[in-house]
């Protein structure tokens, strides 16, 4: 593996811990689709509310036990700017999610007024 930064390395858990914030993201975009096709805006409003706080309480996360062999680029960093920037496409999602959402109703609202 490539050296990244200082003695840590983009290894498998740097794959592992990527591979479920793309699964996350899906399963998210998921759930904000049915809440707002089931008329759930308090619920979407929430969940990205939640997803916003989520991000940016990675900053706070003590993992100075776990990066004491310095075994993750992205958990370890020193800034942790790699782990909220992966946290905050989950408020991107919900925000895409909406666009869609909008657009497809205002489609559909142009289309049944003609």
């Amino acid at each position: 593996m490539e050296e990244i930064q200082g003695a840590a390395k983009f290894g498998a858990l740097d794959l592992m811990l990527l591979g479920v914030f793309f699964i996350s993201y899906n399963v998210l975009a998921l759930l904000q689709i049915a809440f707002l096709y089931g008329g759930r805006y308090v619920t979407f409003g929430a969940v990205t509310v939640g997803a916003v706080l989520l991000a940016q309480g990675f900053v706070f996360l003590d993992v100075s036990a776990f990066c004491a062999d310095r075994s993750s680029v992205i958990i370890c960093s020193d800034d942790k700017r790699q782990l909220v920037s992966l946290g905050m496409v989950w408020v991107i999602v919900c925000a895409a999610m909406l666009v869609i959402f909008a657009a497809l109703q205002g489609l559909r609202r142009l289309r049944a007024a003609k």
